[in-house]
C-alpha cells in the first residue's frame, strides 16, 4: 500500500510541475500584434493575398487557410511576414494540419523566426545557414531512429549547415515525439520566448479546443532582437498536405504597454521640447497682454471659444427646444384628431351604427389615453432637463467674474426658450385631451335618432317625427289631404273581374323602407327618407 501511495504522489507532483510550467505568469503584460498574425475566415484580400504576408513556391492561400504544399512529390512552399518584428519577448500560437493518404508521410514543415526571410532551399523548403530558430515537425524518419513523427527545436547563428540525413542532430537542442499526422482536429503549437527561455506546448488535436501539454523547454537561447516570422514545408518521395489555419503573435513585457514611451525618450530631446514649449508660452502671453491693452473693451480671447460648461448648457438648451417643438406637434395632432373624431361620431349616430360606434369610441378613448401618457412622460423628461439646465446655468453665472459681468451684461445669460410659455403649451395639451375624453363620454350617452325600420314595421299612419328631414313629406301630406276627393274610379276585382268601388284612404304608410302617400283618389310611392 505504501508503494502505491508513493507512486500516486510522484505522479501528482509531476503533473503539478507540468501545469505550473504551462501556466502564463500573471505579472507578464501581453499585447496582440495583428500585423504579424493571420487567421480565417476571410483570410485573403481581393488579390488572394494574406495581408502583411508574402507567399513563395507552391504555397497557395485560400479563404480559411494557407496550403504550403499539396500532397504531391517534390513540392516546396513558404510564407513570410513582410514587417520586421522588434520586440525581445513574444509568444506565437499556430494552428496547423498535416494529412496524407499513406501511413508514413513526408517530409515535414517548420515555424521560423529569422533575422531575414528565407529563400528556396533544402531545409524544409527554405535556405540553410540562417540566423534564428526553427520549430520543425518532421514526418519522415531519415536516420532510421524510429523516432518520427517528431517535433524538435533547431537554432543556428548563420554558420552551421543542417544535416538532413540525420534529421538535424547537429543543430537539435530539444525534442518530443508526437504524432501530428491525420488527427481528427487541427493540432496547435504554442511557442513562447521570454527572457532567454524558449518553451513549446503541444495540443494533439483530439478535440476542437486546444488542450496544451509541455513538449520541450530550452534555456539560454539567444535569438535576434529584430527578425521576421515565417512557415515552410516540403515533400519528397512521400507527400502530405501541409496547411496553416492560424498564426497569432503576442508581445510579452514586464511593464504595461504605453507607459514606457515617455521614459524611452532621450533626455536631450525632452529638454529641447520643454524649452520650445516655454518660449511659445511666453510669447503667447505677451501677445495676449498687448491685445488687452489695445482693446480694453473687447471680449477676452478666452471668451471667444466655447468652454466645456458652455457646451453643456447649449446641449441642454437644444434639448429643451426639441421638447418644445415635439409638444407643439403633439398639440396639433390632438386637435386634428379631436375634430375628426367629432365628425365621425356624428355620422355614425345618424347611420344608426350604435354598436360599431361604441367600439370605435372605445378605441379612440384608448388612443387618447395613450397620448396622454406620452405627454406625461415628455413632461417628466422636460422637467429633468430643465432642472439640469438651471443648475448648469447657475454654475456658469457663478464662475463668470464680476468684472466681466459689469463690462458685458449679456455674459452668463444664454438665450433659450421661455419656460413659462413651454409650461402653458403643455397645460393646453392636457386640457385638450381632457375635453376630448369628456366629449366622447357625452356622445356615448346621447340618445339615438329614430329611423325607419327596414322590414316589417311602419310608423303611425299620417304622422311624421318632428324633424327637418321629414318637412317635405309633411308638406306633401297636407297638400293631398286638403284637396277635394273626386269620384272613385272603378277598379277590376282581382277575383271575378267585376268592377268594384275601392276608395284609397288619404294618408301615408311606411313599409319595407318605401313611403306610400295616398290622396285625391290615388297613391304615389316615394323613396325612403334618409
Amino acid at each position: 500500500m505504501s508503494h502505491w501511495t508513493f507512486a500516486i504522489c510522484l505522479v501528482l507532483a509531476v503533473v503539478a510541475r507540468a501545469l505550473s510550467q504551462a501556466t502564463i505568469d500573471p505579472k507578464i503584460f501581453r499585447r496582440f500584434e495583428y500585423k504579424h498574425s493571420f487567421k480565417g475566415p476571410h483570410l485573403v484580400d481581393r488579390k488572394n493575398r494574406v495581408p502583411f504576408w508574402n507567399s513563395f513556391g507552391n504555397a497557395l492561400a485560400s479563404a480559411d487557410q494557407v496550403r504550403l504544399t499539396p500532397s504531391i512529390r517534390s513540392m516546396k512552399g513558404h510564407l513570410w511576414n513582410n514587417i520586421t518584428y522588434d520586440a525581445n519577448d513574444w509568444e506565437v500560437e499556430v494552428t496547423l494540419r498535416v494529412s496524407g493518404r499513406g501511413s508514413v508521410g513526408g517530409d515535414g514543415m517548420a515555424v521560423w523566426f529569422r533575422d531575414q526571410p528565407g529563400e528556396d532551399g533544402p531545409v524544409f523548403g527554405v535556405s540553410d545557414q540562417w540566423n534564428g530558430m526553427g520549430i520543425v515537425l518532421d514526418s519522415f524518419d531519415n536516420d532510421g531512429g524510429m523516432d518520427n513523427p517528431m517535433i524538435y527545436l533547431i537554432v543556428n547563428d548563420g554558420s552551421k549547415l543542417y544535416d538532413h540525413n540525420s534529421d538535424g542532430r547537429t543543430n537539435l537542442i530539444g525534442q518530443c515525439k508526437r504524432d501530428f499526422r491525420n488527427r481528427p482536429h487541427p493540432v496547435h503549437l504554442r511557442i513562447r520566448y521570454f527572457d532567454g527561455e524558449l518553451k513549446v506546448d503541444y495540443s494533439h488535436g483530439t478535440s476542437p479546443e486546444p488542450s496544451y501539454e509541455l513538449c520541450l523547454v530550452s534555456r539560454n537561447i539567444k535569438l535576434p532582437t529584430s527578425g521576421v516570422f515565417g512557415m515552410s514545408a516540403a515533400t519528397g518521395g512521400l507527400a502530405d498536405d501541409h496547411d496553416v489555419l492560424k498564426f497569432m503573435t503576442t508581445s510579452l513585457s514586464l511593464t504595461p504597454y504605453g507607459q514606457g514611451d515617455a521614459i524611452a525618450m532621450k533626455k536631450e530631446e525632452a529638454a529641447k521640447a520643454q524649452e520650445l514649449y516655454d518660449v511659445y508660452s511666453e510669447n503667447l502671453q505677451k501677445q495676449k497682454d498687448e491685445y488687452a491693452k489695445e482693446h480694453p473693451h473687447a471680449a477676452a480671447p478666452d471668451m471667444l471659444f466655447e468652454t466645456p460648461l458652455d457646451r453643456s448648457i447649449n446641449q441642454v438648451l437644444s434639448g429643451v427646444d426639441e421638447v418644445r417643438e415635439l409638444v407643439k406637434n403633439l398639440h396639433t395632432v390632438v386637435v386634428t384628431k379631436s375634430m375628426q373624431t367629432t365628425v365621425d361620431g356624428q355620422q355614425r349616430q345618424q347611420q344608426g351604427g350604435q354598436a360599431g360606434a361604441g367600439a370605435s369610441e372605445a378605441m379612440i378613448s384608448q388612443s387618447l389615453s395613450r397620448m396622454s401618457q406620452e405627454v406625461q412622460q415628455i413632461l417628466r423628461r422636460n422637467q429633468d432637463e430643465t432642472n439640469s439646465m438651471l443648475r448648469l446655468h447657475g454654475d456658469a453665472i457663478r464662475r463668470v467674474p464680476p468684472s466681466v459681468q459689469d463690462a458685458f451684461p449679456g455674459v452668463g445669460r444664454p438665450d433659450g426658450p421661455d419656460m413659462s410659455q413651454l409650461s402653458s403649451d403643455m397645460a393646453a395639451v392636457r386640457r385638450d385631451i381632457q375635453q376630448q375624453q369628456q366629449r366622447q363620454h357625452q356622445q356615448q350617452q346621447a340618445p339615438m335618432l329614430p329611423t325607419a325600420p327596414r322590414r316589417g314595421g311602419s310608423l303611425m299612419r299620417g304622422q311624421f317625427p318632428e324633424d327637418d328631414d321629414y318637412s317635405e313629406a309633411r308638406q306633401v301630406l297636407s297638400t293631398f289631404s286638403a284637396a277635394p276627393v273626386s269620384a272613385p274610379r272603378q277598379l277590376p276585382s282581382p277575383d271575378n273581374g267585376s268592377s268594384s268601388m275601392q276608395q284609397p284612404k288619404p294618408g301615408f304608410d311606411v313599409d319595407l323602407g318605401i313611403v306610400r302617400v295616398c290622396g285625391c283618389g290615388c297613391c304615389m310611392l316615394l323613396p325612403p327618407l334618409s
